[in-house]
Parts: C-alpha cells; sequence; structure tokens
C-alpha cells in the first residue's frame, strides 16, 4: 500500500509538473512581423509615430519593443524624440513601456518604398489575465514633415496600424487602407507562432522524469 500511495504521489507530482509547462508555454512574449508600404509617398520626408500607451490608470503593465527595424529606399533622420516610457532609437532597438499617459518614439525619416520592423509585447498585461478594466493600445502612424497630417491611412485617428490589448491579454490588431477607393491596407502584419512542444511531448518529457524519479529510488 505505501508503494501504491507513493506512486499516486509521483502521479499528481507529474500532473502539476506538466500543468505548469503548459501553462509557462502559453504565458510567453508575443511578437508580430509588420511591413509598411510607403510606395506612394516614397521620397518626401516626415515622421514615424510609434506608441504604447495604457487605456486607464490600472492598465496592467506591458513592453513594446521594436527591433530590426530595416528601411527600403528610406532614411532615418537624425531628429528623434522619445516620450514617456519610450527609450532607444532606431534602427537600433526600441523599447517603450505603458507606464505613462503618453509613451512615444516621434522618429524623422524619408521614406523609401517600404519599411519593416519586429514588435514583441511582454509583460503582465500578455502574459496573465487580470481583473483590470483597463487594457493598452499600441499604433503606428506615418506623418507629414509639418508633423500633423496623416499619411496613408483612412483612420480617422490618423493610424495606419493599431494593436489593442484587453485587460485578459487578448489582441485585436487593426490596419487601414491609404484612400476609400479599394487600396489594400497599408500595413502587412503577421503573429510570429512560437514553437510549443506538443501535449504529447511535454507528457514524453514529463514520463522521463517520472521514470528517472523511480529508478533512482532503486539505486542504494
Amino acid at each position: 500500500m505505501k508503494v501504491q500511495a507513493t506512486v499516486v504521489h509521483r502521479i499528481g507530482l507529474l500532473s502539476f509538473f506538466l500543468l505548469a509547462l503548459m501553462a509557462h508555454a502559453e504565458a510567453t512574449p508575443v511578437s508580430y512581423d509588420v511591413s509598411v508600404n510607403t510606395n506612394a509617398i516614397s521620397g518626401s520626408s516626415g515622421y514615424l509615430s510609434f506608441q504604447f500607451n495604457p487605456g486607464g490608470a490600472d492598465a496592467p503593465s506591458a513592453t513594446a519593443t521594436i527591433s530590426n527595424f530595416a528601411s527600403i529606399g528610406g532614411t532615418l533622420s537624425v531628429t528623434s524624440n522619445n516620450s514617456g516610457g519610450a527609450s532607444g532609437t532606431l534602427p537600433l532597438t526600441v523599447t517603450i513601456n505603458n507606464s505613462d499617459q503618453l509613451n512615444e518614439l516621434f522618429q524623422g525619416f524619408t521614406f523609401g518604398s517600404s519599411f519593416s520592423f519586429q514588435l514583441t509585447f511582454a509583460g503582465p498585461a500578455i502574459e496573465s489575465s487580470s481583473g483590470a478594466s483597463s487594457g493598452s493600445a499600441f499604433a503606428l502612424s506615418l506623418y507629414a514633415s509639418d508633423e500633423q497630417t496623416p499619411l496613408l491611412t483612412i483612420d480617422p485617428n490618423g493610424t495606419v496600424l493599431t494593436i489593442l490589448i484587453a485587460p485578459n491579454g487578448d489582441r485585436t490588431v487593426q490596419t487601414f487602407p491609404a484612400d476609400d477607393r479599394g487600396s489594400p491596407p497599408t500595413v502587412t502584419i503577421a503573429e510570429r507562432i512560437a514553437a510549443v512542444p506538443e501535449p504529447a511531448t511535454l507528457w514524453l518529457f514529463a514520463m522521463g522524469a517520472f521514470g528517472l524519479g523511480l529508478a533512482k529510488r532503486r539505486i542504494p
């Protein structure tokens, strides 16, 4: 009976271990590959605005990281301004925390045919559900040289890309066309799918650990 109880106890621990592995696999940062078609305004000067702002004071904390920035025919200006929780400069990695009411990188840019970057979200707002009533929003906007006129979008808020993050971590991606005449969205975005072990693989891994534990018991 003692042996049976020990085995049952170990199976219980095994189940807990397996569930913990699966939860950890799901609670990971989320990344997107973003490409922006600026061919229609190629050669003109303007600005890129990257914002990541909370919807309210109780919004769970989170970080948006912009990396691997690249452009075809475009040129970054020396003019850039970080506000709130934004830090870093392009083409290097830029980090934006949703810590203040306004968190923004405002970057001068001479547009080429396109530019691209990797966008990664991390933190409690992404990795765990909360009882907060407010979420956060990431927004990418393109502006003319007057710093006010939105470019290549029909969005009333002037964005070409918006990602809304709900308090439970759910995300809603919104893209907008350059005009209302049937043009495609200015932004193409695809979520990067992380390599997560299949449940069967996790189970085999856990069973292997379980078997090693039993084997160890037999060795004096």
